[in-house]
């Protein structure tokens, strides 16, 4: 770009070097050059007049377009960069999404966010055209999706930006980019624990699609639906809305639907599956989705989808109480694992959210192993931190875990707090997968206190809200706890009663411990 020939050029350069002002690695004309100080590049930047320093961006920017139309490398941010100071602002803009959509395919999500706001600065300056709002839609979208992994479902940056894509919807009539504005909506609504509106969203969400007969947006709200239905404890509902969604998955057309929706369809629907067909007293099954999953991350290259998807593996195995019986296979990492695995990846790159969830599973497995204080500290932590992230989901999750290591520590009352706590929020949230877990873990907490009454109302309580549930499994551990407790009050007749029929139901997971332990005390009723 210099307007010298080629010996000027170089005694030009030469005369710089021997200034001291300038750096140069490499013999010319293949040399490297480098000022000895930003604060001399600064200087020598500042001389020059603003229609100077523009002009000459403008070449720079035109030499390196050359260059890539040559079939050279040239970082399309680097482009974008000069087009912004030489005032191309529309070359810029399409410089800048370029970049931001490169960062996003290789998961660089901080990068991708530097890169869509300078964009998005420079597209609002752009006259207001159709074309421009649609562009500045799909920024805006795909801006509000790397908010989402970097910092969070429900973080005011995710809220904000897409609240601003519902806006430009009413400009622009796109079926996707609407779709995915509204999942943004619904993912906030989520982890906020507003449970009821999120239903909602996901239900119009799943209308428009069928009236729009669009089979990824079909797919994704039956997918939100499903989601949804689980967390609100309606398992069977959530099931089936994730077969569905599944069912319409090709990984051939959808697998690039992680990079507009956050996440993997597949992952997201096989995490969600494996936690309803556990709940619904299917064990067998439940675990060969968690296979599944494994798998599915393994193959995956979106970060942010692994890094979910590792989330929700080691929060299934806080729902199993033993993954031993279906550990047959090599996939299966231990649950240790999995968490440092989830922590690894979200650190790297900057997953906020899922890397608070991995600090407090991690306190959780170390419980487990024994190394209880240093657990209970940092589940704590966690637990502060994820309430920071304004999220209410997963908080009841998080309190039955911290109320049985408090119970391991030997300080049911405690516990007991935490239990009432986790209550009250399912009441508030509608968050009520669970709800069963919580009443059992409370009935337990009562006869640790000798306060057998009130823990057989407990129990009672959670046989009926498994029931309602259809969550088997719980039943099935709430039905065991009201039977050991009847049989201490001379009540056989009546815990088998109880017992017998929930045990002949089950037609699979003979290995898992609470089948075995249930049909073992059965036994025992019955001699």
């Amino acid at each position: 770009m210099a307007p010298h020939d080629e010996g000027k050029l170089q005694d030009a350069l030469a005369q710089l070097c021997r200034s001291e002002l300038i750096y140069c690695r490499g013999a010319p004309p293949e040399a490297t050059y480098s000022f000895k100080h930003a604060l001399v590049q600064d200087a020598a930047y500042s001389s020059l007049l603003k229609t100077r320093r523009q002009q000459m961006h403008a070449r720079i920017a035109a030499a390196l377009e050359e260059r890539v139309a040559a079939g050279s490398e040239a970082l399309p941010e680097i482009i974008a960069h000069h087009c912004t100071e030489a005032g191309l602002i529309e070359r810029a803009v399409s410089y800048w999404w370029q970049a931001a959509q490169s960062a996003i395919q290789r998961s660089a999500i901080l990068e991708s966010i530097a890169h869509l706001e300078n964009g998005l600065r420079l597209v609002r300056t752009l006259p207001d055209t159709q074309e421009r709002v649609r562009l500045e839609l799909d920024m805006q979208v795909a801006l509000g999706t790397a908010f989402m992994a970097a910092k969070g479902w429900s973080s005011p940056a995710t809220a904000a930006a897409f609240a601003q894509a519902e806006e430009l919807c009413e400009r622009v009539d796109d079926i996707t980019l609407r779709s995915v504005a509204d999942y943004g909506r619904y993912l906030v609504y989520l982890l906020r624990g507003q449970l009821d509106a999120a239903l909602a969203t996901t239900t119009s969400m799943l209308r428009r699609a069928e009236c729009d007969c669009d089979r990824a947006t079909i797919m994704i709200a039956h997918r939100c639906v499903g989601i949804t239905s689980v967390y609100r404890g309606d398992f069977d509902a959530g099931r089936k809305h994730m077969e569905a969604s599944l069912a319409l998955y090709d990984p051939n057309e959808h697998a690039a639907l992680a990079y507009r929706f956050a996440y993997d369809p597949r992952i997201a629907n096989l995490c969600y599956i494996a936690h309803a067909l556990l709940h619904l007293g299917y064990p067998d099954q439940a675990f060969e989705k968690y296979t599944e999953l494994l798998q599915a991350i393994r193959h995956h290259r979106h970060s942010p989808s692994a890094a979910f998807g590792l989330f929700q593996s080691a929060l299934f195995c806080t729902y199993s109480r033993d993954l031993g019986a279906y550990k047959r296979d090599s996939n299966f990492g231990a649950d240790e694992t999995i968490v440092d695995e989830l922590i690894s990846i979200s650190t790297e790159h900057g997953f906020s959210l899922w890397r608070t969830a991995g600090v407090i599973l991690k306190g959780w497995v170390l419980i487990q192993a024994g190394e209880s204080d240093s657990g209970l500290a940092q589940m704590r932590d966690g637990i502060v931190e994820w309430r920071g992230h304004d999220a209410k989901l997963f908080v009841p999750r998080w309190l039955l875990m911290l109320a049985s290591a408090l119970s391991r520590l030997g300080n049911p009352r405690a516990a007991l707090d935490r239990i009432e706590e986790g209550l009250a929020l399912i009441t508030e949230t509608n968050e009520r997968w669970n709800e069963t877990e919580l009443h059992l873990r409370k009935g337990e907490l009562l006869l640790d206190l000798k306060a057998d009454e009130k823990a057989e109302a407990s129990f009672l309580h959670a046989l009926t809200v498994a029931q309602h549930q259809r969550a088997k499994l719980w039943e099935l551990r709430a039905a065991t706890s009201l039977a050991r407790l009847w049989v201490q009050g001379n009540e056989r007749q009546r815990a088998h009663d109880l017992l017998a029929p929930v045990c002949g139901w089950f037609t699979e997971g003979f290995a898992t411990p609470d089948i075995k332990e249930a049909r073992t005390f059965l036994d025992l009723v019955e001699s």
